[in-house]
């Protein structure tokens, strides 16, 4: 048996292996960006990067260990790697604390350029003014629906869906007390309070619930006022200085919002992929079952359908549909041929590689 410090001196030597590996993957990042720059190409590159997590995922299943540390660490790695070629610059809905600021610092690391803006429509001008490379926003969540803004602003803009990811979203009780029943107020967003309505109803009956433009809004009142609470997330705790008085209060274990990285590139076929596309088709009888069955037909898995005014004349619509494949993918190709038979218009929002479910 190995005594204590020859068992230092071989963790030592292998973390000086780790560090001399990174340095040679750092080196060879260097080697991309100058290849990236000869064809104009993106800091970001999605498929990428997911392609790298969807591996590290399966290598620390291999070896038995808890992925989501290899996960942190990898996203740490590949952040700082991929600050060889810029710093990648994120815009997003804001204030900071936000869930949508946590799910860029979940996706894309800490070694970012961070733009947390007051609403969806600033997160589309900050991308199309060139003042950050992509942005961040949601587009529906498992408990509360679509996000209708997000659609809306898809109608006029020239962005495009670059990617998408998922966030488990967890709820906890933040508040300046030490005990639950000192609360008087709680407050937070609509959102969040309707996704603790019933452990709110079961656990704090008869306290004023209060909505706030944002969860870290409603922490930062919380912190400053006696007997009061809010529903947001670990992160607000510590900014605002609020003791967690207790995790895990969603009522749904499995509440998860869906958010779309927007940018003004295409992106390559990875061969898991999806594709939103935009369609306006005339009020006539069967215009909708014209235009949804070539999916049938073709075989393809839509994912989702949802309408929006046309803003063209009263009761017009748009529809938006998801569905899995490529623009490159043949089947798709003719797939979409049929659609335009049936649409006044059709608009591809994007192809973009399947979204990983972050923690």
């Amino acid at each position: 048996m190995p005594s204590l410090d020859e068992l230092r001196k071989k963790i030592e030597d292998i973390d000086e292996q780790i560090i001399e590996l990174i340095k040679k993957r750092v080196d060879l990042a260097f080697l991309v960006a100058q290849e990236k720059r000869k064809s104009n190409m993106s800091i970001l590159d999605i498929s990428r990067e997911n392609e790298i997590m969807a591996r590290v995922r399966k290598l620390s299943a291999d070896y038995g260990l808890l992925i989501d540390y290899i996960e942190d660490i990898f996203l740490l790695i590949i952040s700082m790697t991929r600050n060889v070629q810029g710093i990648l610059r994120v815009a997003y809905l804001g204030p900071e604390g936000t869930f949508s600021e946590i799910a860029v610092l979940k996706r894309f690391g800490y070694d970012i350029e961070r733009v947390p803006v007051e609403s969806i429509s600033e997160v589309f001008d900050e991308v199309s003014r060139g003042k950050a490379d992509i942005g961040v926003v949601p587009i529906e969540n498992s408990y509360g629906g679509t996000v209708v803004q997000t659609l809306d602003e898809f109608i006029d803009s020239h962005l495009k869906i670059v990617g998408e990811l998922y966030l488990k979203v967890h709820h906890s009780l933040l508040a300046n007390v030490e005990d639950i029943s000192e609360i008087k107020k709680v407050y937070s967003h609509p959102q969040a309070l309707a996704q603790c309505k019933e452990w709110l109803r079961n656990n704090l009956p008869g306290v004023e619930l209060i909505e706030a433009r944002s969860t870290s809004e409603a922490s930062l009142i919380a912190s400053k006022e006696s007997n009061s609470a809010a529903i947001g997330n670990e992160v607000l705790s510590r900014k605002y200085n609020l003791k967690i008085l207790k995790m895990g209060i969603e009522d749904d274990p499995n509440n998860t919002t869906r958010f779309w990285i927007i940018g003004d590139a295409d992106v390559k076929r990875t061969g898991d992929d999806k594709t939103t596309i935009l369609c306006y088709i005339k009020d006539r009888p069967g215009a909708l079952f014209d235009l949804i069955k070539p999916f049938k037909d073709f075989g393809v898995n839509m994912t989702k359908i949802e309408s929006r005014p046309s803003r063209l004349k009263l009761w017009d619509y748009l529809f938006f549909i998801d569905f899995e494949g490529h623009v490159e993918d043949k089947n798709i190709k003719e797939l979409i041929k049929e659609v335009e038979k049936n649409a006044a218009f059709v608009k591809i929002i994007g192809s973009y590689p399947k979204g990983i479910v972050l923690e």
